[in-house]
């Protein structure tokens, strides 16, 4: 947290980086911290948001279920209240499973903020030269930003009323997923 509250002091570029446990690694992430570090930012990771207390999630566009989301998630909405020389960066090695919706979801809690999620796909490249190059031009537009306050044109809302009592008559397609689920799903319409 101290880096953080010198960060919004200093409006030094201040980059978060989440991902999976993983992506901790440094032959997995390609070293993307020490990059951020060596071209002038301060570097946090998502645990900085962990001690915060109760995180609250009835915003978000899907169901707090699983610790990894929930860290880039808690991580997002934090850094969306955060002055704009502080970016959210998400290690990503797949985009399938959670990544494939998470990424989604952050990215639109932080274009409410008037901020833009930065992901670094760490397993479609053998040279770090693109990852210096990404995060070089994020913290470049960091610095314009300065310490300015976000500006929140619209507070981030979640879709709204999904289903009404109109939409009953529509056909609900929904794919065989197990011999658990898929017997209770017409039962759920």
């Amino acid at each position: 947290m101290k880096i953080l509250e010198r960060g919004v002091k200093s409006q030094k570029p201040v980059l978060v980086f989440t991902g999976r446990p993983y992506h901790c690694d440094p032959l997995i992430n390609q070293k993307a911290s020490q990059i951020a570090a060596d071209l002038g930012a301060d570097v946090v990771s998502d645990d900085a948001f962990l001690l915060e207390g109760e995180t609250d999630f009835n915003g978000v566009n899907y169901i707090p279920q699983w610790t990894y989301p929930n860290r880039v998630m808690r991580a997002a909405l934090a850094v969306a209240k955060l002055p704009k020389n502080i970016a959210l960066v998400q290690l990503n090695s797949f985009g399938c499973g959670p990544d494939s919706f998470l990424m989604d979801e952050a990215s639109e809690v932080l274009k409410a903020a008037g901020k833009n999620l930065t992901v670094i796909r760490v397993d479609e490249i053998s040279s770090t030269g693109s990852i210096k190059l990404r995060l070089r031009s994020l913290i470049e537009s960091l610095k314009l930003f300065g310490n300015s306050s976000v500006e929140v044109s619209e507070p981030y809302e979640a879709y709204g009323l999904s289903y009404e009592k109109i939409d009953r008559e529509k056909t609900i397609v929904v794919p065989f997923i197990n011999e658990i689920i898929s017997p209770i799903v017409p039962a759920m319409a």
